[in-house]
């Protein structure tokens, strides 16, 4: 149960930032897991070094790959895969050309937020040159709830439900109550469910709800005991 904003910069080479990103991620919950060694990162780039790949598993179920990509500026493409689904986009590390080379020593940068609670984890990623809180379209919430087997997806707002992507859209269920005065005091009885193409019930995740849109999107608040994260304008994920 987190909330975290975390930006790595290294002023060394691509390898020395590669493993700075690694470490970073790996710490922040445990249920990310790295699936190279440094000693294989290290294989990676004296063999091919504009090539580079390299990936986290999450909950033995998501895998998030970075890859090397070129177009004006170095950049990584990010491939988010559960069962046969997969999507993808880019993010810039660094503003300067030369740091293409993997042994030039330039200032690369990644941001990021994870925010998480026990079946959900929210990422949002965002480039050398993006402000924290980060407001990158560049996100994905992942679902995993161990009790019924479910999984689902959110990426950049598009929502997709088991291994073989039934896309969905969210819809709420109940009212809700507020403090018109106070957007701090909230009472929340309106969850959020996720409907398939022929209105039909697929799923209603926990620890997430449908709030009210008067509230600051990207920032943390108090709702009752707990301590909660707005995703977007009309949904917040407890943390």
């Amino acid at each position: 149960m987190s909330y975290i904003n975390k930006t790595v910069t290294n002023n060394g080479t691509e390898a020395e930032f590669i493993e700075e990103l690694i470490t970073s991620f790996v710490s922040r919950d445990s249920r990310i897991v790295r699936d190279q060694t440094a000693a294989e990162i290290a294989s990676m780039f004296n063999e091919s070094p504009d090539k580079i790949s390299f990936s986290f598993t999450i909950s033995q179920i998501f895998k998030i790959t970075f890859t090397k990509a070129y177009y004006g500026y170095p950049r990584y493409h990010v491939t988010i895969q559960y069962g046969t689904r997969s999507f993808g986009f880019d993010f810039t590390y660094s503003n300067d050309n030369k740091s293409t080379s993997v042994d030039y020593q330039a200032e690369r940068t990644l941001k990021y937020q994870i925010i998480s609670n026990e079946k959900l984890m929210f990422i949002r990623f965002g480039s050398y040159n993006d402000t924290l809180p980060l407001t990158t379209t560049n996100q994905c919430l992942l679902y995993s709830d161990s009790a019924s087997s479910f999984l689902a997806t959110a990426v950049n707002g598009t929502y997709y439900v088991g291994s073989s992507g039934t896309q969905c859209t969210k819809a709420t269920r109940l009212p809700y109550l507020k403090n018109s005065s106070d957007f701090t005091q909230i009472e929340v009885i309106k969850s959020v469910a996720l409907i398939n193409s022929s209105n039909e019930l697929v799923a209603n995740p926990t620890g997430m709800w449908d709030s009210s849109t008067n509230n600051a999107v990207g920032f943390p608040l108090t709702i009752g005991s707990d301590q909660c994260y707005y995703l977007d304008t009309n949904t917040v994920m407890k943390c």
